[in-house]
């Protein structure tokens, strides 16, 4: 599904962007997500993991915490040490 960075690897910002963009248009947010992801390469298994957990979170913040036209959802992924 995703371009391998490295065999077995994949871009974390990929995923992640991949995953928003569906839902968004899922929910009906489009433009009401806002995204900083840093570049990291992950296995494939934690890109999964990540991306479920992600979704999750960042479902529940759509659905639950737009409360007016103006509010959007901040999602940030950094990078810490090696």
């Amino acid at each position: 599904i995703y371009r391998a960075v490295r065999p077995g690897w994949v871009s974390a910002a990929e995923v992640l962007a991949d995953m928003l963009a569906g839902i968004e248009a899922r929910l009906g947010a489009v433009g009401r997500i806002r995204v900083e992801i840093a570049p990291a390469e992950l296995p494939e298994a934690q890109a999964h993991v990540l991306a479920l957990a992600a979704s999750e979170l960042v479902t529940n913040a759509v659905r639950h915490g737009l409360a007016g036209p103006d509010a959007t959802v901040r999602v940030v992924f950094a990078v810490d040490g090696d």
